[in-house]
């Protein structure tokens, strides 16, 4: 599978089969992705999500608008919100770690399904490049203040449990799964290392503000270097429709395919 810039094609795969048990999902190669990773939906019960190795996503604040930094040697955790002081590990910089309105989330068409899209940078070490990152839980509130998360790293969240006691769960990528990525594939800050795609349909009910939730270096690899990142693009991403390639999968019948633009104009 590519995901490439420019003249080039991001593909994916939207068949699957639903992940049982541990489930490693390997982003330390070039172009690499995962598909039904995880599950969504407020009783967790809906498809994951899909995730793509990066390659140069937009850099800079003029293309993505960060919403949480996270940063601790060895291994951190934490999530967005506009309350102080914050939780974890996150940095206090109200322009990095701040409230999610969905509003600002972009969406993205795949083969007719709807998927919000968000952008993860991360910090290493190039002479140690490797690490994982543990956990991704996405809920809804109604206010982007919130404080006091019952998230403990290495503890699994019940069915209809979500970040807070009252919240909205849309998606937890599941406690014994991991995805191992490597930053020399992207090495800066300011550059994507991942795309997480979330199907749309799991963002229910009337809640508007996203906290997504994430914890890194908690085995295998450890974090050792700057902060990591997430953030949405500025713009909604445009898909492109002159490319089309067809993957076939375990039990999938079919694959459909995009291309989008990483910058806002491309001469």
């Amino acid at each position: 599978m590519l995901l490439k810039r420019g003249s080039l094609a991001i593909v994916l795969a939207l068949g699957g089969v639903m992940n049982l048990g541990a489930v490693v999902c390997d982003l330390t190669t070039a172009g690499a992705n995962c598909t039904n990773f995880g599950t969504s939906g407020p009783a967790l019960a809906g498809p994951g999500a899909t995730l793509l190795e990066a390659g140069i996503a937009p850099t800079g604040t003029g293309n993505i608008d960060s919403f949480v930094r996270i940063q601790q040697n060895g291994n951190e955790q934490g999530y967005n919100t506009d309350f102080r002081p914050l939780q974890y590990d996150e940095q206090s910089s109200p322009t990095f770690t701040r409230s999610l309105l969905l509003s600002t989330v972009p969406t993205v068409n795949i083969g007719g399904t709807l998927f919000r899209e968000f952008i993860l940078d991360i910090n290493q070490q190039g002479a140690d490049p490797l690490l994982t990152l543990n956990r991704i839980i996405v809920s809804l509130r109604p206010s982007g203040n919130s404080a006091g998360a019952t998230a403990t790293d290495g503890v699994a969240f019940g069915a209809a449990a979500g970040l807070f006691t009252d919240d909205t769960l849309v998606y937890d990528s599941g406690l014994a799964n991991t995805i191992e990525m490597n930053f020399n594939l992207n090495a800066g800050s300011g550059k994507g290392d991942m795309f997480l795609y979330i199907p749309n349909s799991a963002f229910t009910g009337p809640n508007t503000f996203v906290y997504l939730y994430s914890e890194f270096g908690f085995g295998p690899n450890d974090t050792n270097d700057g902060f990591e990142e997430w953030a949405v693009q500025t713009a909604a991403p445009i898909p492109e429709p002159s490319t089309v390639f067809v993957l076939c999968g375990f039990i999938a019948a079919g694959a459909l395919a995009r291309r989008r633009l990483m910058q806002a104009k491309i001469s």
